[in-house]
């Protein structure tokens, strides 16, 4: 009774040790039409500024 009872406590604490350690879940990440348009938007921004600078 004494093995058992040794046994379930370190299977417990086992157990909850390695559920303590679970990762959370990373952030979704953008998908690359999302980029693409990001990266399109600063491009045109930055040209007109550039365009209104110059006129």
């Amino acid at each position: 009774m004494k093995k058992f009872f040794i046994s379930a406590i370190l299977i417990v604490g086992l157990y909850s040790t390695a559920f303590s350690q679970k990762r959370p879940p990373a952030p979704p990440h953008p998908s690359k039409t999302q980029l693409y348009n990001d990266k399109a938007r600063e491009l045109d921004r930055k040209y007109n500024q550039e365009k209104k600078v110059d006129s």
